[in-house]
């Protein structure tokens, strides 16, 4: 039997035959082998085989354009899907990314909201102003995303937590709103307005306080936001009399005007070194976050935050 060994140049070669051709041309098989029939001027086939004729497919496409037949690539065969993994509900990815919808369909109240209300929880803090360089920002993307739980409830992080009957989470949104209005108040009298509390929204969540700490940090990976990432301190508390050391955060020199931060040195980064910062983080867009991809996120911050984070 004779044996046809290929040559490089016919290895090149696309091969189709009558069912790609069908494809190809949007017509039917029988069409095809009809027009095969009576046009002289179909190309001829490179091997005729049991299963049918074997023609070259870059031939068959300069037929069928000269023909007025817009040939079309062949479909491959595919299964659209998100998930190339088996979809665990309990995962722990999975219970945080609900937490994190269930907060970003809660609807936006001013910082603080204006009525007192029980539980712990996640929230997020948004920016709407005329302040310069924060213009890129606005209410879908947060500037700040923390959480509030009562004292000691980290030492528990591995039991079971439940939502506690004081408003732990409204406390720390009110202590929010007092920070903002001392800076404001603090830059119309040297003249040099900043920010204005009245320009803040907020969202927030009760949320039993086991599903805050990973909540938190999916939500700081998938938003990086500005105060959490680059502008490092707004969430720092007053460490008291006593325990005043160091420098002060950089939030705090960027933004003066909290009495106590006053009080400690100067930190090593300048406001002008932020600000190039700033700008430099706002310049790369916070695209839409997607329950599929999971943000960069260390074990630690899986697990919980500093304790200048809560």
């Amino acid at each position: 039997m004779f044996e046809f060994e290929p040559s490089v140049e016919t290895r090149r070669v696309d091969l189709v035959g009558i069912a790609e051709i069908a494809e190809l041309s949007g017509m039917t098989r029988q069409a095809i082998t009809n027009m095969r029939s009576r046009d002289a001027q179909f190309p001829l086939p490179l091997v005729e085989l049991r299963s049918g004729p074997v023609f070259s497919g870059s031939a068959v496409r300069d037929y069928l354009d000269r023909r007025g037949r817009s040939s079309q690539p062949v479909a491959t065969p595919s299964v659209q899907r998100k998930r190339t993994e088996r979809f665990n509900p309990l995962d722990r990815i999975n219970l945080a990314w609900s937490v994190e919808q269930a907060l970003r369909e809660e609807p936006l109240n001013p910082l603080a909201p204006e009525v007192s209300f029980n539980g712990s929880g996640l929230y997020c803090i948004y920016y709407a102003g005329p302040y310069e360089p924060y213009s890129q920002l606005d209410l879908e993307t947060p500037i700040y995303v923390g959480r509030a739980v009562p004292k000691g409830a980290r030492a528990g992080l591995n039991g079971l937590l439940s939502t506690p009957e004081e408003p732990v989470l409204y406390l720390r949104l009110r202590e929010h709103a007092r920070s903002l209005a001392q800076v404001e108040s603090y830059g119309a009298e040297n003249g040099q307005p900043q920010l204005r509390l009245s320009d803040f929204k907020c969202r927030f969540l009760v949320v039993d306080d086991i599903w805050v700490p990973l909540a938190e940090a999916l939500m700081i990976g998938h938003y990086r936001p500005l105060w959490n990432q680059v502008l490092q301190g707004f969430g720092n508390h007053d460490p008291g009399g006593g325990r005043r050391r160091g420098a002060r955060p950089d939030w705090d020199e960027f933004h003066p005007g909290r009495t106590w931060a006053a009080k400690h040195d100067k930190p090593g980064r300048s406001p002008e070194e932020s600000l190039r910062l700033i700008r430099e983080h706002l310049a790369v867009p916070v695209a839409n976050p997607d329950p599929t991809s999971t943000p960069e996120l260390t074990e630690a911050e899986l697990s919980h935050f500093t304790e200048g984070d809560l």
